[in-house]
């Protein structure tokens, strides 16, 4: 994603509480699916906001059974009554494109992307959902994935 961020000029902002972050086995695929589709989202969001510079959060925190992630953008953020439909299939709030638009101007959604993230992270047995944003942020989506136990992370990891 680091291209885009740079072409469009975002701020972004990481911030994880440790080191050895292990979750319950994932692919690779899955989780870069969940990032990229969340990424994406909060890029149309924050160009229908017309913030500048737009910005995202992305803060890891963890305790002893679960690793909390929190994807925060500047966007125009999603009111209380459409926290629980955006996850529905073929459910959008995105705009449909103008004739001949630009990429920051494709603001139309299928309603597909957060259907599959839900589905991927449930099939993880984790949760997603919509919740407050952190101050200076306008929508957060939190993922709570299950943490590995010792057993589940390999020896010859490092």
């Amino acid at each position: 994603m680091q291209p885009s961020i740079e072409r469009k000029q975002f701020i972004v902002e990481i911030d994880y509480d440790s080191y050895g972050i292990w979750t319950k086995p994932i692919h690779e695929s899955e989780m870069s699916s969940v990032l990229i589709n969340l990424f994406t989202n909060s890029s149309k969001a924050i160009y229908r906001a017309g913030a500048h510079p737009g910005k995202l959060g992305v803060f890891v925190s963890t305790n002893d059974d679960e690793i909390l992630i929190r994807f925060e953008d500047n966007g125009d953020g999603i009111s209380l009554d459409k926290r629980e439909k955006v996850f529905n299939a073929l459910y959008t709030t995105a705009l449909p494109n103008a004739a001949y638009s630009q990429e920051e101007e494709s603001l139309r959604g299928m309603g597909l992307g957060l259907s599959i993230v839900k589905d991927i992270i449930d099939g993880l047995d984790g949760s997603i959902y919509v919740t407050e944003p952190s101050e200076g942020y306008n929508t957060c989506f939190e993922i709570k994935l299950p943490r590995a136990s010792a057993e589940e992370i390999p020896d010859d990891i490092y």
